[in-house]
């Protein structure tokens, strides 16, 4: 027998060996490799095992495309003969479109149709719905709808002050809004002090209305915070003015104009002078924590102790009037006499001269706090 002829039992035994290497995991690289059909069908096992673990078992009931995060509502809609198929996704549309709704995605399966798109509030999502539901042969509709987010633009007015000016900037939601700040502001200041940079946007949220600024006169100020808090047609006011004001340059301001008589060489106040003394007691008490000194002064003319003790004496007895009139600050009386003369006023009968002891002779108050 030739070297490569083989005996009947020895292709019998490699045969026996070629069905056992199929049947047994091979090892290649560490890992375990089946051989031949058998290792095929271990495989497939294997997999089937693992998509039955991880829930891939059954993909029939999957839809194709995006679905929402949300549940679906949907409208029933009944038939007279039940017909499912045949919607027409055309005239549908067109509806929609004479209705007003432009953009809409609609998807039919049978007679359950999918609307998708999005529409500008709940009110117009149900009429979308109603339409396409009462479109021949509807029988479900699927709400996939969105209801826009629109924004709805904010008034926001700033009134700006100083002692002479005053600026409306910002915007505003109506025109009686605008109308209301403006007299507000001719309320306060003359026509030629006003800037006005208002914009009226229709529409728009409940305003604001912010006072800002500066002024050193108090009854300003207290006419404009007062006004500010009665505007109606703002759903919040904010008040952050300033008022940058001293009580006793503001009664000084008013004594210069319409100064505090006396009876000549006594401290009675002459009966003119009340309309200042209510003046300056109205001063006062927009200032109720001012500690206030009232001064009296005279004019050169005479002893020197008597000027003293005159001016001490009318001082005392404006302190008294102001007392009458209710105010309750902190108040002292002090003498000055001739001792800080504004101006020189020694002998001399010139105009200058009396002028001079006239300025001389009065009441100056000071802040002390």
């Amino acid at each position: 027998m030739a070297q490569d002829e083989l005996t009947a039992e020895e292709l019998e035994r490699q045969k026996q060996r070629r069905r056992a290497a199929m049947a047994t995991p091979v090892a290649e690289d560490g890992d375990v490799a089946f051989g031949g059909m058998a290792g095929i069908g271990v495989l497939a096992a294997v997999l089937a095992a693992l998509f039955a673990f991880f829930g891939f078992a059954d993909t029939a009931g999957l839809e194709s495309g995006t679905a929402s995060d949300s549940a679906d509502t949907t409208v029933a809609v009944e038939t007279d003969d039940g017909v499912t198929d045949g919607v027409d996704l055309a005239s549908m549309l067109g509806t929609l479109q004479q209705a007003g709704f432009e953009g809409l995605e609609l998807v039919a399966d049978g007679g359950v149709v999918t609307a998708r798109g999005e529409v500008p509030d709940q009110a117009a999502r149900a009429e979308v719905l109603r339409l396409i539901g009462e479109q021949p042969n509807v029988t479900e509709v699927i709400d996939r709808l969105v209801v826009e987010e629109v924004e709805v633009p904010s008034a926001a007015a700033v009134v700006t002050v100083s002692d002479d000016e005053i600026v409306l900037s910002g915007t505003v939601p109506s025109d009686a809004a605008a109308g209301e700040l403006r007299s507000f502001a001719a309320a306060n200041y003359a026509p030629d002090q006003l800037t006005d940079q208002l914009e009226v946007v229709d529409g728009a949220d409940p305003a604001t209305v912010s006072l800002v600024g500066s002024v050193t006169n108090s009854e300003l100020g207290a006419n404009l915070q007062a006004g500010l808090g009665s505007l109606g047609a703002f759903g919040e006011a904010t008040d952050e003015l300033v008022i940058d004001a001293d009580a006793s340059e503001e009664i000084n301001a008013v004594f210069e104009l319409e100064p505090i008589l006396f009876q000549s060489g006594t401290a009675i106040i002459l009966p003119d002078s009340q309309a200042t003394i209510d003046e300056a007691s109205e001063i006062l008490k927009r200032f109720p924590e001012a500690n206030i000194e009232i001064g009296g002064h005279t004019d050169s003319l005479g002893p020197e102790e008597a000027n003293r003790l005159l001016s001490e004496a009318r001082a005392q007895a404006v302190l008294q009037a102001l007392r009458d009139a209710g105010v309750t600050n902190q108040l002292q009386a002090v003498g000055y006499g001739e001792s800080e003369l504004k101006f020189p006023d020694d002998k001399g009968d010139t105009q200058d001269k009396i002028d001079a002891r006239q300025a001389n002779r009065r009441i100056e108050f000071r802040t002390l706090n």
